[in-house]
């Protein structure tokens, strides 16, 4: 009889202990203040991920949620869609310090408008990319979640 309430109670805490342990979805993703990772400047001609700060450089490779403006500038070829804090304009666009790339998105994922207020989750990456010229990245998070306000 011991025996058998020893195996159930055993069993009994395996599947608690199971359906405790998952977690909800916008828990598994730590919550980044936008303003703060990307309030920093630097030179665009010459920068690398050393003038990252320590602090952002250690989100890389972490599944992250962030929430700003969702937007896409006109671009030729792939669309590209950036997320950054609201302070900035359409006829002044983020630098490339204060926004962070979108991609791949889900599938089907289309903007109404040329910009709009939403969170985004997904993995982080410090990920300098550069033309002939100049940084034309820095950042760029793995999207796995999209939440328009």
């Amino acid at each position: 009889m011991l025996k058998r309430f020893r195996a159930l109670s055993l069993l009994l805490v395996g599947v608690l202990g199971l359906a405790c342990s998952g977690s909800s979805h916008k828990d598994s993703y730590t919550t980044v203040d936008l303003y703060k990772i990307t309030n920093f400047s630097c030179d665009a001609q010459t920068a690398g991920s050393s003038d990252v700060p320590v602090e952002v450089r250690a989100l890389d490779g972490k599944r992250i949620r962030a929430c700003g403006v969702i937007f896409a500038p006109e671009t030729e070829g792939n669309p590209l869609f950036l997320i950054a804090k609201d302070n900035f304009t359409l006829s002044r666009p983020p630098t490339v310090e204060q926004r962070v790339r979108l991609g791949p998105l889900p599938a089907g994922f289309r903007l109404t408008m040329s910009r709009e207020e939403g969170c985004v989750s997904g993995v982080f990456h410090v990920d300098v990319q550069r033309d002939d010229r100049r940084i034309t990245q820095l950042f760029r998070l793995d999207v796995e979640g999209i939440e328009l306000k």
